[in-house]
Parts: structure tokens; C-alpha cells; sequence
């Protein structure tokens, strides 16, 4: 095969699998277009409380504040409830006193991380979420969160060494294998990926949209496969893509992969 069909096979497996997703999440998308007035109006009603349980939030450890300007719990929560109202300027400044307060308190400095996650600063995040390790290394969750922001960031070499040191510390740890799963996905490394993604299916097979992933992600390997004359190969991974499916025990999950399988047969 020649380098330019080579390529040409390889963008058409990351069209398949950018197909694929899109079908998934435009068949998941269904049922909220077609939710109903009422569920709509108590969707409004419950955001409308949310902030407003938020502006109480606020105002309530403001007023704790004024009885202990010092204690950096409440500048910490009080940074939490500014968040959840949507000031995060006014979060990062609560946040940072509480850390000045106390520069050992791993939870502010994930709290910081998160809020300058949400205005996509992938540095100063992973900065915080470092030095949360640094000081309470042995939280598997904490890796994972510097894996996940890594990857938004998309520093693919730290999110994975990310990860793996979360499974060092737990090797049956879902989240950590789908991470790895995301991540190799995103580099192409369809192998590496559909082992990471059956290992956090097999750990946490309730996760409906990672065996579904999973399975649309073997569907466009599959493709490729075919295109490349590898229907042997093309064929095994067909046959693990329903097999994913199936294993939710679910029956929409199964009809979805069975309608992509037909689409499949129908191009090949």
C-alpha cells in the first residue's frame, strides 16, 4: 500500500469514527428535543432555584466571613458560592485569601484548579491541581483530575503518565482506564484505546456512554479495516462493538449499534 493510500485510509477511519460519535450523540440528543412543556417549565424552576439557593449561599458565609475574617474555610466556601452564582472573579479572590491563610490545604487549591478549569486556563489549573498532589499524593482522584485537565489542555504525554499514576495507586480504578481510553482515542492509537476502554467497561459496566463509545470507536475501526481489505479483522471488531453493547444488558443501547452495524453493511 503507498503512503498517499495509506493516509488516505487513515482519514477515512477518523471520518468514520467522527461519524460515528456524531450519530450516537445526535440519536442521545432525540429525547431531549421531544421533552414536553412541563418537563421544561420544571427544568426552568429548578435552575431558578438552584441560583437562587446560590445567592443564599453567598450571602450566608459573607456573613460568616464578618465574624472570622481569618478562617480560610469560610473563604473557601464562601469562593464556592461565588462560583456557583457565576462570579468567578469574585471565587478566585476568596480562593487565593484561603490559600494564603492556609497554603496546605489541598481541597482550595483543587477548588482554584477547578475555577480556572471552567475559564479553560489549563496552566494555572494544573499548577493547583500539582501542588494538591504534592501535598496529599496517594488520591488516586487527584491524578486523575491532572490527567483529565491535561487533556483538555491537550499535554497528551502528561495526561497519560497522569493516569497511569492513578493506577498505580488503584489499578482497578474505571475512571483512570477511561481516561486512558479518551486520551490514546485522540491519538489514534486504536489498540491502546479499545483495551482501555473494555478494562473501564468490564470495572464499571453501567456506564452506558462508554460502551457505547467504545463500540462506535470499534465500528470505525472496523471501517478502516475494510477499506484496507482486512475483512477478517474488519469482522472481529463488528463482533466486539455489539458484544459491548450487549454487555449493558440494555435493549436501546443494543438497537442503536444495530442500526449502525446495518448502515455499515449497507457502505461496504
Amino acid at each position: 500500500m503507498t503512503i498517499r493510500k495509506l493516509n488516505k485510509t487513515l482519514r477515512d477511519f477518523k471520518k468514520a469514527v467522527t461519524y460515528g460519535i456524531l450519530a450516537f450523540f445526535l440519536i442521545s440528543c432525540i429525547g431531549i428535543v421531544v421533552v414536553d412543556k412541563v418537563g421544561q417549565r420544571k427544568q426552568a424552576e429548578r435552575q431558578a432555584t438552584a441560583a437562587q439557593n446560590s445567592r443564599s449561599d453567598v450571602e450566608d458565609w459573607k456573613a460568616r466571613l464578618k465574624e472570622d475574617p481569618k478562617d480560610p474555610f469560610v473563604h473557601r466556601n464562601l469562593a464556592k458560592a461565588y462560583f456557583d452564582a457565576g462570579k468567578i472573579p469574585e471565587a478566585l479572590r476568596h480562593g487565593k485569601e484561603a490559600l494564603k491563610l492556609d497554603p496546605k490545604d489541598e481541597m482550595t487549591h483543587l477548588a482554584l484548579a477547578h475555577f480556572y478549569q471552567a475559564q479553560q486556563k489549563w496552566d494555572p489549573a494544573i499548577g493547583h491541581i500539582r501542588s494538591a498532589i504534592a501535598l496529599k499524593g496517594n488520591e488516586p482522584e487527584y491524578h486523575n483530575r491532572l490527567a483529565y485537565c491535561a487533556f483538555q489542555k491537550k499535554d497528551f504525554g502528561l495526561a497519560v503518565r497522569a493516569a497511569k499514576d492513578a493506577l498505580a495507586l488503584d489499578p482497578n480504578n474505571p475512571d483512570s482506564h477511561s481516561l486512558l481510553f479518551s486520551i490514546y482515542s485522540s491519538q489514534g492509537k486504536e489498540d491502546l484505546a479499545i483495551q482501555e476502554g473494555e478494562k473501564a467497561a468490564t470495572l464499571n459496566p453501567q456506564n452506558l456512554l462508554l460502551n457505547l463509545l467504545l463500540a462506535i470507536y470499534q465500528l470505525g475501526l472496523a471501517r478502516a479495516l475494510a477499506k484496507m481489505g482486512k475483512r477478517k479483522e474488519a469482522e472481529a471488531k463488528l463482533s466486539l462493538a455489539l458484544k459491548t453493547a450487549q454487555a449493558e444488558k440494555r435493549p436501546d443501547a443494543e438497537k442503536r449499534i444495530k442500526a449502525l452495524l446495518k448502515e455499515w453493511n449497507k457502505g461496504s
